[in-house]
């Protein structure tokens, strides 16, 4: 090992540091911040005399959910612009699976029109299949559970699967009085992102209804999700307009969306000639940004194009996302070889700290200074302990992990190990040491499930 040879004077490798064994400081930053998240409730967020927007929160909603806390920014008031009534939105955890959901919460609306929400549910939860690109709904349900929603009869909830960390495309780019466009190469990632949501939509013969910035989560890696799908299928119902008038407003609410981001200012859109004139003498936009923007705002002929159309005609630009997404899986598989080493060197150390130190098994008060146990103790102490000839700690995470790996797989390489008065000496193979940690690790499993049976 490099110990060896650092103690017999010989040139080391390479020095190795913890973090190549560890995963890359910004995904598990970020990881965190999502687990944090998760588990965050209402008092992480609100002090006991805060009062949420909604109100006073239940212990539970439909004795499923809990461990609600709110997510509607407090700074803003509610407003009915969406879906023409108040709506709440708060995390919680289910006690059927662990996981986190969203639930929104609707006030106002009618429960006798409950059936419009089954049929919508329905059509999004059986009809179109998951997508990377859009929050699943999951169900919807009227409670009372709410304390405001018992003066009114009930409230809706809809429940979608929870994007910890993610913010509204309103809140990231279009929220600052002075805020600057987006550069070309973020708006082709979302453009390619949300044309791909909306074509799987429509291939379903539905519409989205929600390219909406405050409806639009961007999370880590700039991933773009449609979130609130099927809400307005039963909120704002109009029989005077098909499924073929929505698709086509999805499709216009995109170009606006992306000229309002070239300027990133939502203000744009009152006077959409004169934004894209002004957007087209734009230096830094590419005249096929330019040229999609205008097909949907300005189309020639007046026919607005299909979700199918578009992408037939940015596909091109779908090359390079593609590519992104494989140098991204690339660096995940690697970020999971990682990982699955960690697996096992955490079942390795297990193994050895259930083994060593262990004051008697069965009355056999040295069973882990005998045998094999004897070998996994000299063992640790070569791994864990190493001092140097100033009996210094040596802090060697590759000296570790090193071990660790050649005992795991048993190879033949030999290593000595020494009691730490220096009066044992023996020189083992790794494979050895295996065979001694599972033949201990296995008399305690022996005798661990003989304790377990009933007299």
């Amino acid at each position: 090992s490099d110990y060896t040879r650092r103690l017999a004077g010989l040139p080391v490798p390479g020095a190795r540091c913890h973090t190549v064994f560890t995963a890359d400081p910004a995904l598990r930053r970020e990881l965190h911040t999502q687990k944090q998240l998760v588990l965050s409730s209402v008092r992480d967020t609100h002090t006991p005399q805060q009062v949420p927007a909604g109100g006073r929160l239940p212990d539970a909603v439909q004795s499923k959910y809990f461990c609600l806390n709110p997510l509607d920014d407090a700074s803003k008031p509610s407003t009915v612009r969406f879906c023409g009534h108040l709506t709440y939105v708060y995390k919680a955890l289910s006690r059927e699976d662990a996981y986190a959901y969203t639930l929104r919460r609707v006030d106002g609306f009618r429960t006798s029109n409950f059936d419009l929400v089954q049929t919508s549910v329905e059509t999004w939860t059986k009809h179109v299949k998951p997508h990377p690109s859009i929050v699943p709904l999951r169900q919807a349900f009227v409670t009372q559970d709410f304390p405001e929603s018992k003066l009114t009869g009930g409230s809706l909830v809809y429940v979608y699967d929870y994007i910890p960390n993610a913010h509204t495309m309103q809140s990231v780019h279009l929220s600052g009085e002075h805020a600057a466009g987006v550069s070309e190469r973020l708006l082709w990632c979302y453009i390619t992102q949300l044309v791909l949501g909306l074509r799987h939509i429509h291939a379903s013969n539905r519409a989205a209804r929600v390219v909406d910035p405050t409806k639009i989560l961007i999370s880590y890696r700039n991933r773009i999700r449609l979130n609130c799908v099927g809400l307005l299928d039963a909120l704002r119902q109009n029989p005077a307009r098909s499924a073929a008038d929505y698709r086509q407003q999805d499709i216009n609410s995109l170009g606006r969306l992306v000229l309002a981001l070239s300027f990133g200012s939502i203000a744009v859109l009152s006077d959409i000639p004169s934004a894209l004139a002004r957007m087209c003498r734009k230096q830094h936009y590419s005249s096929e940004l330019k040229e999609f923007v205008q097909s949907i705002l300005q189309p020639k002929g007046g026919k607005v194009p299909t979700i199918f159309e578009l992408s037939e005609h940015i596909s091109g630009r779908f090359m390079g996302e593609l590519e992104r997404c494989m140098q991204l899986g690339d660096s995940l598989e690697d970020e999971l070889k990682r990982e699955i080493d960690n697996g096992r060197f955490v079942r390795l150390q297990a193994k050895i700290n259930t083994i060593c130190e262990r004051s008697d098994l069965l009355a056999n008060t040295i069973w882990a200074e005998s045998g094999d146990r004897y070998v996994v103790k000299l063992f640790r102490d070569y791994v864990y302990h190493q001092v140097d000839e100033s009996n210094k700690p040596v802090l060697d995470m590759g000296h570790i992990v090193d071990c660790l790996n050649k005992v795991d797989v048993g190879t033949l390489e030999r290593v000595m190990l020494m009691s730490r008065d220096g009066s044992s000496v023996m020189i083992v193979t790794y494979a050895d040491i295996r065979r001694c940690i599972e033949q201990a690790f296995a008399e305690l499993v022996a005798v661990s499930s003989k304790a377990a049976l009933p007299m």
